[in-house]
């Protein structure tokens, strides 16, 4: 699998894990592959700058973290993907 997502704000902008505004290099640092889930389910997000980084749930925020090979990370940054309430489905 090595579908990719960029995540975008409603705000102007993308969600990135870095503190700086620059076109091509803000959008990379805003995309993500998108990978079987670490924990067998679901899904996990690889940042495309950093291989080997996952997007996981970290004391009740959201981090970009190394992967660290144990059960906890693997759930932490295994996600389920749902379409918006707000779609009309």
């Amino acid at each position: 699998m090595d579908a990719g997502v960029s995540i975008r704000v409603t705000t102007p902008g993308y969600i990135a894990h870095v503190d700086y505004w620059s076109g091509t290099l803000l959008k990379n640092d805003a995309s993500f592959k998108l990978r079987p889930g670490l924990a067998g389910t679901c899904y996990s997000f690889e940042p495309v700058n950093y291989p080997g980084y996952y997007l996981r749930h970290r004391d009740g925020e959201v981090w970009i973290d190394p992967y660290q090979g144990t059960s906890l990370f693997a759930y932490d940054a295994s996600w389920w993907l749902e379409t918006p309430a707000w779609v009309d489905r």
